[in-house]
């Protein structure tokens, strides 16, 4: 029997999106920033945009974090939709559990702006904290939500191949790892989760374009991962994407990384992004900012 909140929360989430095919994009990318934000409650929180190599980019932190320390978040949204602000009621949880502050990025969007311009922009942020704003690679946590996550690991392994600081460590919340499209969850989890695996395809047609998609920047999966710093996925058992994380936390394993797979009974695609009627939401942003705080000691 499905969590009665769960449940609830993914029949509002699908009975606002029943029409979002029949929308022009920025009619659907209206819709699901409206949608993020009617999960928002009231936060002390300090937001500020900062234009970072002209990238928009929110500084969110709980009131005294720390002033060393910092996640780089990439936000979700299919490299398609939503930006920061949208995210400001998950973050700023996450920053006082974490007590870090977090800058997170308005990367380019697809399809106007496909495969590689989100991971430029990310990159180009990471580059200014280390080179402009003081901050030691040892001292970030690169994190992001869905095809953030994606983004997230993108970035590791090309600053590993690129010769690169790496940073402390990466949170991934229910990630991409695997454009191809052919994990069994897709079609054992459909109905379960809030959105069609049909939105995936859409999704890889817009961000990926004519590349292949195996490119290990794009399916993470594909990629070498030997050399990548510690990595914490959260995933739910009823996510669409579940597979993509066992498969890439097993890979992983076999590479010799440090990774951690928290598997979430009963929970859907970003469910911490619900916490104000998912109590589980809050659990796991707890437990992500556990693990961030050890990893930056």
């Amino acid at each position: 029997m499905q969590n009665v909140a769960v449940l609830k929360v993914k029949n509002f989430l699908m009975e606002n999106l029943a029409e979002s095919s029949n929308l022009n994009l920025e009619a659907n990318r209206a819709l699901l920033s409206t949608l993020h934000r009617s999960f928002h409650t009231k936060q002390d929180i300090f937001i500020e945009e900062k234009h970072i190599k002209n990238i928009s980019t929110f500084w969110i932190a709980a009131p005294d974090v720390s002033k060393n320390k910092v996640i780089l978040f990439l936000h979700g949204g299919g490299f398609r939709a939503t930006k920061s602000e949208d995210y400001v009621d998950f973050l700023g949880k996450l920053s006082k559990a974490s007590e870090i502050p977090i800058l997170s990025v308005d990367y380019r969007l697809a399809p106007e702006n496909p495969f590689p311009a989100a991971l430029e922009d990310s990159l180009a942020v990471y580059d200014w904290l280390q080179t402009t704003a003081d901050y030691p690679s040892s001292n970030i946590i690169i994190a992001g939500m869905s095809s953030g996550g994606t983004l997230a690991l993108a970035m590791l392994i090309y600053l590993r191949d690129h010769f690169l600081k790496l940073p402390a460590a990466a949170i991934c919340f229910s990630p991409i790892t695997d454009f191809t499209l052919t994990a069994k969850s897709l079609d054992v989890n459909n109905g379960k989760d809030w959105y069609a695996k049909e939105v995936l395809y859409k999704i890889r047609e817009d961000y990926a374009t004519n590349q292949d998609i195996k490119h290990p920047l794009i399916s993470p999966l594909y990629a070498d991962l030997h050399g990548l710093p510690p990595i914490l996925i959260q995933i739910g058992d009823n996510e669409l994407l579940l597979d993509d994380s066992i498969n890439f936390v097993q890979k992983a394993e076999n590479s010799g990384v440090p990774v951690k797979l928290e598997l979430w009974k009963g929970m859907i695609h970003n469910w911490s992004l619900f916490n104000r009627d998912i109590p589980e939401g809050l659990d796991a942003i707890k437990s992500a900012a556990t693990y961030a705080k050890a990893c930056l000691g």
